[in-house]
């Protein structure tokens, strides 16, 4: 037997935890060299009874090993544990790592130098919901993964927002893969495999989330992380507990403010007035990681993204979208990305008055020599929640050409126009 196949095994088991797992490591020597001991030996560890030891020595009878193998394999599940290369190094720092993760997809390797995880209430407002989703697209669009719970509310928007910027994102389940809870997240699940993330549990396959499963998988979310942002929480939200866990942890705690007299805010201010980092943007988090080993060679410098991002909610002031698409593709190759990527990223939908005056949908490829093309389909885009965007000095504009009004949300386009690209 091998130590990977033993952690599998303690994990399990029934009545055996990180805490009794490291006992019975340290007083055998390593995972594998525990199933050779008599029950008389294991039973002089502090917490393991003979009935404990005994379904230690009979796994073959008291777990089903086989039946999980063969889950795991069909259902394309990588299981790590501390005694494989890829486990991820944040776990291996905190005292009750899990014996066992069960892996979708594949831990982004960004995740030992910048990730942050978002955390908040199921039940929403209006702003907590804008802010979990600024948030998490800066966090996205400055190549930092974001690590949640794949729970409704903050959760969902966190991940489909980090997900529209281009981003990585991590979801940790409060029960088994087999047992995927909530149902209606399983099309989010999907996209975050597909785009390179990970949906992971250190709970068996077929395991039945709990309400007391749902706080283990909170010391996971905060040790994959660099530091735990609460969006919005109650003073009785689960929230709390992640960020109780990051500090138990040594990690640094953030927190979005909220309205005095709103009862979904009062568990941030809480924090707050506790110590946590008040945070208004993500550039508020960035400043608190920037003197970290290894924080500066990142692929995009806080200066440089502020700038352009300030750059991009001045669009108001532009005359032409010559000049905005050029504005865009400069925010993406700071941040690392190509043309390519803006192609695939926005999504169009016609919404004009005058439909006459527009032309069909053509494909365009977007390329490094974006200005060499004579005419092209571009689309506005912005950083900042939706709002309505006039163009009053549109006369420079052959009417042919003219909007007569955008309505802009973040990473989703709603109207588009034909330019001009004159090459220099």
């Amino acid at each position: 037997m091998t130590d990977h196949q033993a952690y599998i095994i303690l994990n399990l088991l029934n009545g055996i935890g990180p805490a009794r797992a490291n006992a019975l490591i340290e007083f055998c020597g390593s995972p594998a060299e525990i199933f050779n001991r008599s029950v008389q030996d294991l039973t002089r560890i502090r917490g393991i009874s003979e009935s404990l030891a005994e379904k230690l020595l009979n796994w073959e009878k008291t777990t089903p090993y086989g039946k999980e193998m063969e889950m795991a394999e069909n259902g394309g599940v990588t299981m790590l544990t501390p005694a494989d290369e890829d486990y991820p190094q944040p776990l291996r720092e905190i005292h009750d790592a899990p014996l066992c993760l069960y892996v979708r997809g594949s831990i982004p390797p960004e995740v030992t130098q910048r990730s942050i995880a978002m955390v908040g209430t199921r039940n929403t407002s209006v702003y907590g919901a804008g802010m979990a989703r600024h948030l998490a697209e800066s966090a996205g669009y400055a190549g930092w993964v974001t690590v949640s719970g794949l729970a409704v509310g903050i959760d969902t928007i966190v991940h489909r927002a980090t997900l529209d910027a281009g981003g990585k994102t991590i979801g940790v389940l409060g029960g088994g893969l087999a047992r995927f809870h909530p149902q209606e997240n399983i099309p989010l699940a999907r996209d975050i495999v597909a785009n390179g993330g990970a949906v992971i549990t250190e709970f068996p396959m077929t395991f039945t989330p709990s309400r007391h499963s749902f706080p283990m998988r909170n010391r996971i979310i905060s040790g994959l992380s660099l530091g735990t942002l609460v969006v919005e929480a109650g003073v009785n939200s689960g929230s709390l507990i992640t960020a109780a866990q990051a500090i138990e942890q040594g990690k640094r705690v953030f927190a979005v403010p909220g309205e005095a007299d709103a009862s979904g805010s009062n568990g941030c201010n809480a924090l707050i007035r506790k110590g946590a980092v008040l945070v208004e943007n993500f550039d508020h988090i960035l400043e608190e990681f920037e003197f970290l080993p290894g924080f500066q060679q990142d692929f995009a410098s806080r200066k440089t993204v502020r700038r352009i991002m300030m750059q991009i909610q001045q669009v108001r002031r532009m005359t032409t979208f010559a000049c905005f698409l050029l504005l865009i593709q400069k925010f993406l190759m700071c941040c690392g990305r190509t043309t390519p990527f803006l192609w695939n990223r926005l999504r169009f939908k016609q919404n004009c008055r005058h439909r006459k005056s527009w032309h069909h949908s053509l494909p365009l490829r977007f390329s490094a020599g974006l200005r060499n093309y004579r005419t092209a389909f571009i689309s506005a885009f912005a950083e900042s929640s939706a709002f309505s965007f006039h163009t009053p000095m549109c006369n420079r504009i052959p009417r042919v050409f003219r909007p007569v009004m955008f309505r802009i949300t973040s990473t989703h386009i709603l109207t588009y126009q034909k330019i001009r690209f004159i090459p220099e």
